[in-house]
């Protein structure tokens, strides 16, 4: 799955064709995920029971699937991830084609965690889509129900093969996996060459990255990514050049482009754990885009360096 979240990254910032050429595109980068027809679920009892049964629903005959070339409106997916050492919690998600005349409508229940709205924003931004409604909703479990209306850039229903898309891609990325404990004993984390380190400083943790292409408004991108998971800077230096009359680093390599430094905290003053750490190499991966290596969703097979018991 590695390429496809890559190929999805570099579509995402990088496609400038219309929305049906990306969706065309996206959907022939990774094989999909197990589909079954909504009334299926509804049929088996959700055993996992995060999808509640809503009037109107469909009854529990068989609904056909597009890819053996019938048409359906409406869909789930399960997601249910697997992550070597990790347990996933389990998810739902529902593409509906068929109640509204004049949206389609995402439908998703997953464990909440930091960052799972800017995730959702971020695949649809990639897929070229216009949110006109939404209601984002957490239980007292922690399992987030978030319903979104969609439309094109048109302003129009999406037609089924693309409704299909838009779950799977959405699915690929959603799933929350928890760590084991070698992880959550780690000391550094990193996503391609961005580096969030607990080590190299008692009071904080640093965080660095080179910008290989200098692109204009990316530090204002990073400044929100970090204020997004609740990181405070307390100290920061950029580099893009040598002798020029600013701060010098050792490991600046001009080669490599712009380095970014940051000393950083959580909003308590401490040293960010887990949880924040992972959350902001992951929203940092998105900023950075396909250059910086694969884009992971937070918990999952996250790169953990040096670990002290």
């Amino acid at each position: 799955m590695a390429t496809c979240y890559r190929q999805l990254a570099l579509t995402a910032y990088e496609q400038q064709g219309p929305s049906n050429r990306a969706a065309s595109q996206l959907l022939s980068l990774c094989p999909p995920p197990k589909v079954l027809p909504l009334t299926y679920a509804r049929k088996a009892g959700s055993q996992r029971g995060l999808l509640r049964s809503r009037a109107g629903a469909a009854s529990t005959d068989t609904v056909s699937d597009s890819r053996e070339g019938n048409d359906y409106s409406r869909m789930s997916i399960e997601l249910d991830a697997q992550a070597e050492g990790e347990y996933c919690m389990p998810g739902e998600l529902t593409i509906d084609n068929q109640t509204n005349d004049k949206f389609t409508i995402l439908e998703l229940e997953v464990k909440d965690y930091p960052g799972l709205l800017r995730v959702v924003a971020w695949v649809l931004n990639g897929l070229e889509l216009i949110v006109e409604n939404a209601t984002l909703k957490t239980d007292q479990d922690g399992i987030a129900r978030n319903t979104f209306w969609l439309t094109d850039v048109g302003g129009r229903k999406l037609k089924n093969e693309v409704a299909e898309l838009v779950a799977e891609r959405v699915g690929d990325f959603v799933t929350y996996c928890t760590p084991d404990k070698q992880a959550l004993s780690a000391n550094q984390f990193r996503n391609g060459n961005i580096l969030v380190d607990n080590q190299e400083d008692e009071k904080y943790t640093i965080v660095t990255f080179n910008e290989a292409t200098e692109k204009g408004g990316n530090l204002l991108e990073v400044a929100s990514a970090m204020t997004g998971v609740g990181v405070t800077i307390a100290e920061a230096v950029i580099q893009g050049c040598t002798q020029c009359g600013g701060p010098e680093m050792g490991e600046f390599n001009s080669a490599k482009g712009r380095l970014f430094k940051f000393w950083v905290t959580d909003r308590h003053g401490n040293k960010l754990d887990f949880a924040r750490a992972t959350s902001l190499l992951y929203v940092l991966g998105i900023v950075a885009g396909e250059k910086n290596g694969s884009i992971q969703a937070p918990n999952r097979h996250s790169m953990f360096g040096n670990s002290t018991s």
